[in-house]
């Protein structure tokens, strides 16, 4: 069963939003070891997992998303040759 965690994540180093996530006890248990061992908070830990993790998740779901964009034909697919042409680019 998952256990709800109250966590503090910051915006721009001005404020403090709260936002409630529910942790499987195994992942819980492994933070709070950790944070134990580190002397760090689990807030501390839990922010920093999730800014080292978003820039993959932006990565892998945004690209998913243009690549069902192209497929479906909303999204026009630009051949690297006149992308390159484009950017001054070309050899």
């Amino acid at each position: 069963m998952a256990e709800a965690v109250q966590i503090k994540t910051t915006v721009k180093k001005v404020r403090e939003q709260t936002a409630e996530i529910c942790f499987p006890r195994r992942t819980l248990a492994r933070i709070d070891a950790l944070a134990k061992r580190t002397s760090l908070s689990r807030n501390f830990l839990i922010n920093q997992a999730v800014e080292h993790s978003l820039e993959d998740l932006e990565d892998i779901y945004l690209a998913e998303q243009v690549l069902e964009e192209i497929k479906t034909r909303k999204q026009k697919n630009i051949p690297a040759s006149e992308l390159y042409k484009e950017l001054g680019l070309e050899n």
